[in-house]
């Protein structure tokens, strides 16, 4: 009597593994396409974005190289800037579209499967007065794809 209850256990255990890997892998699975180009003041820009054998789209990564800042008051500022997108990633729309709007960080655009454009803006106080990049445009292109096995649920 213990033999067979323990058959049951193993083939239900068995079935429920092959259920879970049946319904789960093949909808993970996707690549990864990275975008890199550059801004309208020639600062570099990287992304990377997940697509799904599903066809949607995940921002994963998005860069900016070293950029000025003008200030109201004082002296301006350089730095770069990067988003990491850790799952959850930022979904995109289903033409591509994205937008990023947090404490004076304005970033929006899209990305198709060959390219991707949009806009960025980032203040942010200092002192009395605000400092800010002015509204840059950006431009990328893809540079390559890889093969990705399986990414988180979104």
């Amino acid at each position: 009597m213990t033999r067979s209850g323990c058959q049951r256990s193993s083939t239900a255990w068995c079935l429920a593994v092959m259920l879970v890997v049946v319904t789960a892998g093949p909808a993970l699975a996707g690549r990864v396409v990275v975008y890199r180009g550059e801004t309208s003041t020639g600062v570099p820009v990287a992304a990377r974005v997940l697509r799904r054998d599903s066809g949607r789209l995940f921002l994963a990564k998005l860069g900016f190289g070293i950029m000025v800042y003008t200030c109201d008051e004082g002296q301006g500022d350089e730095f770069g800037v990067t988003w990491n997108f850790d799952p959850p990633h930022q979904r995109l729309a289903d033409d591509g579209s994205f937008a990023i709007d947090e404490a004076g960080d304005l970033v929006a655009g899209r990305f198709s499967w060959g390219d991707g454009e949009g806009s960025f803006e980032l203040s942010y106080p200092q002192g009395d007065g605000v400092c800010t990049s002015g509204e840059l445009t950006w431009t990328v292109t893809r540079t390559r794809s890889l093969p990705v096995a399986g990414f988180h649920r979104q």
